[in-house]
């Protein structure tokens, strides 16, 4: 038997040409992508100690290119290895080595039978526990379901070793050596057809797809050159992205449409091998009823004579019946008492109009007043007018302008009108937001002592799943340099584990490549007084305070329970829209997506304590 994945990880992962834009993209950025996906892979199967090549242990956690060639050597020199523990016999593999590679490795027909499975060598206290209850062998126990489902986990369980991990252990110990990859499905292709040359437009075959585009997906239909499944002969129903029918490596029938060998190219459809839709049945029209015609009226049917134009009559028309109206004839004029009776107008033309004044007086009459330019400075004020305020009182109850308690303090009672006022206003608004948000310049979002253990997980996920997911962040060590913070953390995972160094400073996060280069900002300084950033093609604002979210963590009562959402969006539209809640001294407790139209939380800090939270492959 000759495991595909162990030739797999001789290719180098860019060399495999997946995807549209590949070699339009980071090169660096996709080589160590790709690198951990492999690298996933590799931990997710485990590997055979005694036969696979420094290639593929070269990808197992702990083990290096180096290490991994000096295995290799030491198995040439002394033969096969016939227990874990002989690992520390090759050149410079160190108990840390040990830790973090032992559960990946696999000795198969070796001394010890837990050697050929994923239970890591620090758990084989628990299986010798359990042997000691049912009074079997270790090798009788393994793959024994009987006796393994009749086991309570909580039985086993210590001040290491939680439920969780005896759950993983009795579910390897069901069965050992379980490989987690889905059974492979030959493709048969058709015979006699070996090149395009052989195909023919209608020709019925089975082929496996190859690749996914916007545009389509390729297939391999045994010819030595793929056929293209355009995203209209995909399905019946509208398609709008290819990855929503097909996937790279399933298993499709197809049909050939059209050939081009001088372009080298193949027409497939997929959707001429699916039966089609039954036409959907219009409704018939519903009947309308008829309509009755309307009985004839007295104004309808009225055959009244047109008048010609000087025998019309001069007044508008009246509905017989109706009074007619007569305007109610003018009071006289009544002068006033004191006043001289308006004379008479007199009868025949008007005289000349009157010249305008010159400047001499007339006879009785007084004389004009010289002419004065005013200014505005010049305009008379009132004496007694009263100062008007910008807040004024209450009114009492008593006043007819009182309406009960208003909803606010100053409501209703500022005196609007004038740009300055309604300035005042939102300057009272803003300072009060402003008084709200004031934070502790000392208040730091990140965890910061030593030998504290926080575990993620993914609550959306099933619980098989969430168990191979989770997380493990341990605070590793904490030291003091000038006015940073320097925090190393131990990140562990099934698939292994690592250092990362964090410097704190100024109330900011930030991922370092060493003391000095920072590789990530996190947190900027004096967050969150920090509104907004920008960070690796993302921008990030915070959205403001609230209490934590229900998440069942049980926090001491010392600990503050109000944080910080931040919301991060990509800049080009295409990523997705994510929001964490930070809390002081713990740092982020919850991250969520918007999908659907929603928030789903995608990691969820589910326990801490300075107690380790030891993960196995469920």
């Amino acid at each position: 038997f000759q495991d595909p994945l162990a030739e797999l990880v001789k290719v180098e992962p860019k060399s495999i040409g997946v995807g549209q834009y590949q070699h339009d993209v980071n090169q660096t950025a996709l080589k160590k992508g790709l690198d951990d996906v492999v690298g996933s892979c590799v931990n997710r199967v485990g590997v055979d100690l005694n036969s696979a090549s420094y290639r593929l242990l070269s990808y197992v956690a702990g083990i290096g290119e180096t290490l991994a060639k000096n295995i290799v050597q030491h198995r040439f020199e002394h033969g096969a290895f016939k227990r874990r523990e002989q690992l520390l016999e090759v050149s410079r593999f160190g108990e840390k080595a040990f830790q973090q590679a032992a559960g990946f490795l696999r000795i198969r027909e070796g001394e010890n039978p837990l050697d050929s499975s994923a239970v890591h060598p620090e758990s084989y206290t628990i299986v010798e526990r359990i042997c000691a209850v049912v009074n079997k062998t270790v090798a009788e126990l393994i793959g024994n379901e009987a006796v393994l489902n009749d086991l309570n986990a909580a039985q086993f369980t210590d001040e290491r070793f939680g439920p969780e991990t005896v759950k993983d252990i009795l579910a390897e110990l069901r069965k050992p050596g379980r490989d987690p990859r889905h059974k492979f499905e030959a493709i048969q292709f058709k015979e006699g057809v070996n090149k395009p040359s052989d195909l023919e437009v209608g020709m019925e075959l089975q082929g496996v797809i190859t690749n996914v585009t916007d545009f389509g997906a390729f297939v391999d239909v045994g010819v030595h050159q793929d056929g293209l499944v355009h995203l209209s002969e995909m399905s019946h129903r509208f398609v709008k992205n290819p990855s929503e029918v097909v996937s790279v490596g399933q298993v499709v029938k197809v049909k050939v449409m059209a050939l081009d060998h001088p372009a080298k190219r193949i027409a497939l459809s997929m959707k001429a091998m699916l039966a089609a839709p039954e036409p959907v049945q219009k409704r018939p029209p519903r009947p309308r009823p008829a309509r009755t015609p309307r009985p004839a009226t007295a104004t309808s049917t009225s055959t009244t004579p047109m008048l010609p134009m000087d025998e019309r009559p001069t007044q508008p028309f009246r509905r017989e019946g109706t009074p007619k109206f007569e305007r109610p004839p003018r009071p006289d004029r009544v002068d006033r008492p004191g006043q001289d009776p308006r004379p008479s107008r007199p009868e025949g033309p008007r005289g000349p109009r009157p010249q305008p004044n010159t400047g001499a007086p007339r006879d009785g009459a007084r004389p004009d007043r010289p002419r004065r330019e005013h200014s505005k400075n010049d305009r008379p004020r009132p004496e007694s007018r009263p100062e008007r305020m910008l807040f004024e009182p209450p009114p009492e109850k008593g006043d007819k302008f009182h309406r009960g308690r208003q909803p606010f303090g100053f409501a209703g009672q500022v005196q609007s009108g004038t740009p300055l006022r309604r300035l005042a206003i939102f300057a009272v608004l803003l300072a009060s937001s402003l008084a709200c948000e004031r934070t502790d310049p000392n208040e730091l979002f990140a965890p910061t002592e030593a030998g504290l253990t926080m575990a993620y997980g993914n609550p959306s996920l099933p619980e098989s799943r969430r168990n191979q997911e989770r997380l493990q962040v341990r605070i590793a060590k904490v030291e003091q340099e000038d006015k940073k913070l320097l925090v190393t953390k131990t990140f562990t995972t099934l698939e292994g584990q690592m250092d990362v160094l964090f410097a704190y400073e100024n109330g900011g996060v930030s991922l370092m490549r060493d003391p000095k280069t920072t590789a990530l900002v996190v947190l900027p300084p004096h967050f969150p007084n920090v509104r907004a950033w920008e960070e690796r093609g993302r921008h990030y604002r915070v959205q403001g305070r609230a209490a934590m979210p229900e998440t069942g963590l049980r926090l001491p009562d010392t600990m503050n329970r109000v944080g910080v959402w931040v919301v991060s969006e990509s800049l080009d539209g295409k990523g997705p829209r994510r929001r964490s809640f930070f809390l002081p001294r713990l740092g982020e407790i919850e991250t969520q997506e918007f999908q659907a139209g929603k928030w789903v939380t995608v990691n969820r800090l589910f326990s801490f304590g300075f107690e380790d939270l030891p993960i196995t492959q469920n």
